[in-house]
This record gives structure tokens, sequence and C-alpha cells, in this order.
């Protein structure tokens, strides 16, 4: 970045400018041959976890233990017969989804953050404090219907579902890690007035708020997403209760960042909030954009039978 920056003389408002027009979107296309169970992807993380905790001079016992496990991990492994059954699409589905949650949700902030130090370091504090988003995440497993007879409307809302589940579920999670980490006494650390507003509005329309541990921390979240958890993918049954989109829970999030950064709170878990906000730029209520795709004939039927005439019979 610094190299190609100041050989093309570009200044600081012109290089936020081309990042701000960037549009980044991985796409991920599942293969039912290439499909792998979830079993085996999370050895093999095992197996990179050891690999990389031997260090150039390993203690002997860290070392034998080391090893160990990795002839454990791979010894295991060839002990394991290969599925005869055909991987259907919610294999296709189940595998994408671990590169998104366990490894694209946990590394995709730091990647911003690699991006804002570049940016400081060319330009000073102010471009580095840019943050830098993608456009989407998007996927084909479950909507991808050309040539697939197993793929179709029933697989598609399976797809979204479960998308949504999985993510609300690792902000929960995440939710009571910073909850943890965000305990500090309302009597020695001061409060931004508009998250105490907003902290007190929800805590009447939540069940279980007034007894929550965290209703007592000054930063808490004001509500995390526990109904949303249990069935994302319905509609609001009470207002307040669940969140509507992932609009209203990141302003939730924003108004502990600046309450911290208003109080002296820079490095007492700000870090982790800017990270939780990264993630759901980036991610939202759905992980990936589904993309849907069909094969030509289909989509020309479909779109002829939209352009019929009013009270036609005839059938796509």
């Amino acid at each position: 970045m610094r190299s190609g920056a100041q050989s093309q003389g570009l200044g600081a408002a012109q290089v936020l400018e081309l990042i701000g027009s960037l549009s980044i979107e991985p796409v991920f296309a599942p293969h039912s041959t290439e499909s792998s169970r979830r079993t085996l992807l999370r050895k093999q993380q095992r197996i990179d976890s050891a690999c990389s905790n031997v260090s150039t001079r390993p203690d002997p016992n860290e070392a034998r233990n080391v090893w160990s496990s990795i002839r454990m991990e791979l010894t295991r492994r060839g002990r394991r017969e290969l599925p005869r059954e055909r991987l259907t699409v919610a294999d296709e589905r189940e595998q994408i989804l671990f590169y998104l949650v366990e490894i694209l949700y946990r590394v995709v902030p730091a990647f911003y953050e690699e991006i804002a130090q570049a940016l400081e370091k060319l330009y000073g504090t102010d471009a580095g404090a840019t943050r830098v988003r993608p456009s989407a995440l998007r996927s084909w497993a479950g909507g991808d219907m050309d040539g697939n007879p197993d793929v179709h409307a029933k697989s598609i809302r399976e797809a979204l579902a479960r998308q949504q589940q999985v993510i609300v579920n690792r902000y929960f999670e995440e939710c009571q890690s910073i909850a943890q980490r965000l305990s500090q006494s309302a009597s020695r650390v001061p409060v931004a007035t508009e998250l105490t507003k907003r902290s007190s509005s929800t805590r009447g329309c939540c069940r279980g708020a007034r007894h929550h541990p965290g209703a007592a921390r000054p930063h808490a979240l004001p509500r995390v997403p526990r109904a949303a958890r249990r069935a994302p993918a319905q509609h609001l049954r009470r207002p307040g209760e669940r969140y509507e989109s992932a609009r209203q829970f990141r302003d939730d999030v924003s108004l502990i960042a600046t309450s911290l950064k208003a109080n002296n709170g820079v490095n007492a878990g700000l870090f982790y909030v800017e990270r939780l906000l990264a993630r759901i730029d980036t991610f939202g209520f759905h992980l990936a954009t589904l993309d849907v795709r069909s094969m030509p004939a289909c989509c020309t039927r479909s779109c002829a039978w939209l352009r019929r005439p009013l009270g036609s019979p005839q059938q796509p």
C-alpha cells in the first residue's frame, strides 16, 4: 500500500475514497464431491493448531505432547470409514457455514484492523480511524438450482433459516463474553446518558432482564438477542422483544462503544466492542447473501408466465 500510494502521488483523501469504492464480495460455491464432514474439518483445525504450537526450540515435554496429539488425530482419521451415502445439499450448506462461522467470523475484524494500521502508518491517525467494510459475503449453498433437482424452494428456506440461526447464536455467545469483560461498577465508571436511557427502556420489555447479572453493569449490552436466538426466523411477537434488523442491534452496540470512548474506557474493553461492530457490519443477521441460480429455460418460462395477460390460465 505504501509504495503504490506514494508512487502514484495519492493523498489520504484519495486513498480513502478509493477504498470506500471497493466492493469485496467473496462467493462460496459448494460441490457435493468436495464437501467434508464437520468432524473432519474440526480434526484438520486441531492438527493445524498443534503444528503451530511447535516452536523452533520447544521444551522436550511440550514437543512430545504436541507430536503425540498430531499422531493421535492422524491415526483416528485413518480409522474412520468414508461415508457411503451421497452427500446432500445440507452437507454442502454446513461445510460453507463452517468456513463462514468458524474461520471468517474470527478473522474478519483482524483484516480490517490491518488495513487501518497501514493507513495510519502512511497518513496518520485520522486515516487509520476509517473503517473498511466489504459489500457482502455470498453463498450458493442451498440456492444453486442449475442442474440440481435437490435444490428447490424448501432448501432455500432452510438455508436462509440456518444461516440466520448460526450467526445470531455467535452474536449471543460474543455478547455474553463481552458482558463479562465489561463488568465494571457503576459507582466508579461514568456512563453516557444515551446508554443509560436505552438500557432502562429495554429492561422492561425483555423478560428476565431485571434479574440478569448484566443489568447492573454500566456498559453491558442493553438487550442480548436471546429471543432471536430461540426462534430467529420468526417475526416479532412483542414490540422490543427482538431486534427487527441488524441495524437496531448495531445501534445498541454503538452506544456502548461511544460511552467507553467518552469515559476513558478505550483500554477497558473497547477493542472487543469494536470487533463485534465489525462483524455486525459484515454478517448482519443473514450471515451471507444467498445467490439463487436457475437454468435459463426455467427463468424464461417464469418470465413468460409473469408477463401473461391478467386472468390467463397459462401456467409456467
